[in-house]
């Protein structure tokens, strides 16, 4: 009595376990398999046992797992585990967490597999859409480049997480010393703006920012740069780190620079004589010179 008590007990786990299970001949063919593993595959429960595992592990997979069997059935462990694709019966690939553990008989022969295939589909998809969105933002990063440095760091400026290439470009120096010193990249601002910078960084940064500032190359050259900051904060609101972006604007400076130099000499052309450099009769009109 206490038996077969037993035997429902076990003939019930295996049924109602919300994970996959199949217990698998030597040869890879499955013996019995609960519904869980049923739904997982797509098959039914009669279906699948007319199948082995081979016939629906994807292809890319399959030697791998048959490796695994081999070194099980020749002792080398006692199971296995791994993360694989398998062929649904609609065609579509689906990812199971696969653990494989070897039965033996009193002799030692192998008598069968328990497999145990946890559903893990839509946490690979999940993934796999992360490690894409991070990549084309990567992408979209490592494009700006040509005239923008972009780092992450720490609150408190002591741990550099990323930084694109448009550091080495701008400043002209190699992003290892910031990852030694995230502070470093303030050694290289023009020392009339280097004391304001400074500053600012001084304090706990809890709110987005803008300023300007001057740096100088290891060429020499003198660069300008519009520097951007963004907090972001964890769900409790607690500042977790920092995203910079540093946009050379050396060249708008220029051009504005270089606008206002010619509005200033058109101003003076206007009102001054171009031979004797004095005041032109309009200027004198104007402004009653001499009068």
């Amino acid at each position: 009595m206490a038996s077969e008590t037993t035997a429902k007990v076990f003939e019930s786990t295996f049924e109602q376990c919300g994970i996959g299970l199949a217990h698998v001949s030597p040869e890879g063919e499955f013996i019995r398999v609960n519904s869980a593993l049923s739904s997982f595959l797509g098959y039914s429960k009669e279906d699948l046992v007319k199948l082995d595992f081979q016939k629906i592990t994807h292809p890319d997979y399959l030697d791998k797992d048959l490796q695994h069997v081999a070194e099980l059935l020749d002792g080398f462990y006692d199971s296995y585990q791994m993360e694989k694709l398998y062929i649904h019966k609609s065609g579509r690939m689906v990812w199971g967490n696969l653990t494989v553990t070897l039965v033996r008989n009193d002799d030692d022969t192998p008598d069968f597999f328990i497999s145990v295939v946890e559903d893990i589909d839509e946490k690979k998809r999940i993934e796999q859409n992360y490690f894409e969105s991070q990549e084309t933002l990567r992408s979209i990063i490592s494009s700006l480049s040509d005239r923008m440095a972009v780092s992450v760091v720490s609150p408190d400026l002591t741990n550099l997480v990323y930084i694109n290439e448009g550091y080495q470009r701008i400043w002209g120096r190699s992003a290892k010393e910031l990852y030694d010193n995230p502070r470093s990249f303030i050694s290289h601002i023009h020392v009339a703006d280097r004391p304001r910078v400074m500053d600012f960084y001084r304090h706990t940064i809890t709110n987005p920012w803008t300023f300007e500032y001057r740096i100088m190359r290891d060429d020499g050259e003198l660069r300008y740069i519009r520097e951007r900051g963004e907090v972001i904060r964890d769900p409790s609101g607690e500042v977790i780190s920092l995203v910079i972006t540093a946009d050379d604007i050396t060249h708008n400076k220029q051009m504005h620079e270089a606008l206002k130099s010619a509005n200033e000499r058109l101003n003076i052309l206007s009102r001054t004589d171009g031979l004797t450099g004095i005041n032109n009769r309009r200027e004198c009109l104007y402004t009653g010179c001499g009068i």
